[in-house]
């Protein structure tokens, strides 16, 4: 009989091995957030890159007025 360290599979019992499916589901669950907190960062970054170009926007829009105050 062939053993499996990955799936923790013992070679003598065929026995599942509790340990090593713990630390694969945690090992899961760590990419898994990494995954998350990336996505949320990534998020984040954007809304910020958004209200920088709707301060621009603003700006522009207040010197377009004062340009038209100071011709007037």
């Amino acid at each position: 009989m062939v053993s499996c360290a990955f799936v923790g599979i013992n070679q003598y019992t065929d026995e599942i091995d509790i340990g090593t499916i713990k630390f694969l589901i945690m090992e899961f669950l760590i990419r898994l957030a990494f995954l998350v907190i990336g996505i949320l960062i990534t998020r984040a970054l954007g809304a910020w890159m958004l209200r920088i170009n709707d301060v621009i926007k603003y700006q522009k829009e207040i010197l377009e007025e004062l340009r038209r105050i100071k011709g007037d």
